[in-house]
């Protein structure tokens, strides 16, 4: 817990982590949230990651067919 929150205060979390969970959950999709940041999926995905990562929690399930928030990624 401890390192978590100094993840979270040392700067290595950005409003774009902020903006892209946003956007990841509005579309359901790695590709749409891609799309309407007009960047690359890779790119989506790279910064999903370090999201989870500085935060130490999973956000969304990945599927098939898109994802979903976890109870976590709801609440967040």
């Amino acid at each position: 817990m401890e390192r978590r929150l100094r993840n979270l205060l040392d700067g290595g979390f950005k409003l774009r982590h902020l903006r892209l969970i946003t956007t990841i959950a509005e579309n359901g999709t790695i590709a749409g949230a891609a799309r309407d940041l007009y960047v690359t999926q890779p790119v989506v995905t790279r910064g999903l990651r370090e999201a989870e990562e500085i935060l130490g929690v999973t956000l969304f399930d990945r599927g098939p067919r898109g994802v979903t928030p976890t109870l976590t990624g709801r609440y967040f």
